[in-house]
């Protein structure tokens, strides 16, 4: 045993000195272009003494798409994993959960958590599911949310080599509402029959039906509460991405600097066509954080066959009950200045 020690010291030392270097340099991709399909994925690598892979695999790394509830998170996921196979022939690892890949492990209680890992310390699962995907030759991507959970768990993460990228919902409005939609926040309000006002049971069930923009739910608003938590929203009031950023980079996790990218920015190719290059764009800086150069004209490709196939968001008046008394309160903040005018633009009126 004492023998093997000379023989394992220089590669700690080229994997302690090359990783940073290589984690960094995203992959390239070919063009549509150029001829030939993408590389193939090379086999997984052997495990060091400590169990980590080696950093030149940047394919087998966990990718972490970090955001808040109500973010548009599932949305931006699926989008995501859609493009590393379409574009890049990224095989995404299967859990085995009903999410798959699409797994929100750091969801405090852990409601998403494999039934085998129950009850085990969160940095031990990071690592024993990444294994198994190892093993499959597959790329671990999943949700960190919400993002105080990804920071807690962020040695875990930096152990593993995990890229990030940073989502979030830039009109709060839009964002509290749908945690009252959600019946997440009962002091905020609770969905409503839009017609009636009646309460509706449907809650976080409503996402299992079919996307509908007349399906007749809105949200009855305890306005005071709601009109609060925008006079006080978590964070940064001026810039609550950038904030976010910051906290995430502090932790060490990256690629660094984090950008923060908005749900609304990455969703505008679904209400309209002429919108499609800012959406691919901002979907072509998560795929840059996670190693992949990907031309445009392919994530134009992907994402073309659903533009334009969503109508723009509704005016609030039709999904809030009490639209009248909210909008009064908001201009009231307004002018006596404890509300800034950007937040009263997130209403929209018509």
């Amino acid at each position: 045993m004492p023998l093997m020690l000379p023989l394992c010291f220089p590669l700690l030392v080229l994997l302690v000195s090359t990783h940073g270097q290589l984690r960094g340099t995203p992959r390239d991709v070919p063009s549509l272009s150029q001829v030939g399909a993408p590389p193939p994925q090379p086999p997984p690598p052997p495990p060091t003494a400590w169990g980590r892979i080696y950093p030149e695999q940047r394919e087998m790394v966990p990718l972490v798409i970090v955001s808040d509830g109500c973010s548009g998170s599932s949305f931006i996921m699926a989008t995501v994993m859609q493009l590393l196979k379409e574009t890049a022939g990224v095989k995404i690892c299967d859990t085995g959960t009903p999410v798959r890949a699409a797994l929100e492990l750091l969801v405090p209680k852990g409601k998403n958590m494999p039934a085998r890992y129950k009850g085990r310390p969160m940095a031990e699962v990071l690592r024993a599911i990444h294994g198994e995907c190892i093993a499959q030759n597959a790329t671990f991507i999943f949700k960190g949310k919400p993002v105080q959970s990804v920071l807690v768990n962020a040695g875990a993460l930096n152990e593993l080599g995990a890229r990030v990228a940073f989502t979030y919902r830039a009109n709060l409005v839009d964002r509290l509402i749908c945690v009252v939609m959600d019946c997440f926040h009962p002091m905020l309000g609770q969905p409503v029959v839009a017609r009636t006002g009646r309460a509706s049971g449907e809650c976080f069930s409503r996402r299992k039906t079919p996307w509908r923009s007349d399906r007749g739910l809105a949200v009855k608003l305890n306005v005071s509460a709601f009109v609060s938590r925008l006079e006080h929203p978590p964070g940064n009031l001026g810039g609550w991405g950038a904030h976010q950023a910051f906290l995430l980079d502090a932790a060490g996790l990256g690629p660094r600097p984090v950008v923060p990218l908005t749900y609304e920015e990455l969703a505008l190719y679904t209400h309209s066509r002429q919108d499609l290059h800012l959406s691919v764009a901002a979907f072509r800086r998560i795929l840059h954080s996670f190693g992949y150069r990907i031309p445009e004209e392919r994530i134009a490709a992907v994402l073309g066959r659903d533009a334009a196939t969503r109508p723009k968001p509704a005016a609030h008046s039709r999904k809030v009950y009490n639209f009248d008394e909210l909008r009064h309160a908001l201009e009231d903040k307004v002018k006596v200045g404890s509300i800034p005018p950007h937040i009263r633009a997130m209403l929209r009126d018509a």
